[in-house]
């Protein structure tokens, strides 16, 4: 959905659409915040469900790092010639009983080292999920599946209700639910056996 039916939506749900309690500012604000917090949920419970190919290539001989050319939020997968490789303690692994590469750790944020340094040629492919540019055109479409769409327009509906007459208390309430309903909707989503790690 674009960014400008979504604040029809959002005015017509809280009666605004003459535009006297809000600003286009104002929705927009919120929207960038309520997804922000939808999305982080989502990764907290599920990451995959945001996961995309950050990239891939080959690692020649005597080289071991990946560079990243935009920090993640989060890497989920390194693979290498197909084999996913697990998440490794850089000072405690000795490297000289492996001759493949097994592992993988981050440097920074936006660097791989692949453990050990590769003997020959290596594919790598890295899966991550990347932040979202936050939305500012009316033209700009939320970056959400339209069954995540009700989440967003829910918390921006929570914080313009509390913008003026804050409630810690009713904010955190508000966050709960809408939290526990995107946990069942992702439970619904995934095939049966996924597991889904819950917040309480």
């Amino acid at each position: 959905m674009k960014l400008s039916d979504f604040i029809v939506k959002l005015r017509a749900m809280t009666h605004d659409e003459r535009e006297i309690e809000y600003s286009d500012e104002d929705w927009i604000r919120f929207t960038n915040d309520a997804l922000k917090f939808v999305r982080r949920t989502i990764l907290d419970v599920y990451p995959f469900a945001l996961a995309d190919m950050l990239m891939n290539g080959w690692l020649r001989p005597s080289h071991s790092t990946i560079y990243l050319y935009d920090a993640p939020i989060r890497v989920l997968s390194v693979k290498a010639n197909g084999k996913r490789l697990k998440v490794v303690n850089p000072v405690s692994e000795d490297e000289k009983k492996h001759y493949e590469p097994f592992g993988w750790y981050l440097l920074g944020m936006d660097k791989i080292r692949i453990v050990p340094t590769p003997k020959r040629p290596v594919f790598y492919e890295v899966a991550g999920v990347q932040d979202f540019d936050p939305l500012k055109k009316p033209e700009d479409v939320l970056p959400i599946p339209a069954d995540y769409e009700d989440f967003v327009s829910e918390y921006c509906i929570m914080r313009a209700s509390v913008t003026n007459e804050f409630n810690t208390q009713e904010e955190q309430q508000f966050t709960m639910i809408i939290r526990q309903g995107i946990e069942d909707r992702l439970k619904a989503f995934l095939p049966s056996g996924a597991q889904v790690r819950g917040y309480w």
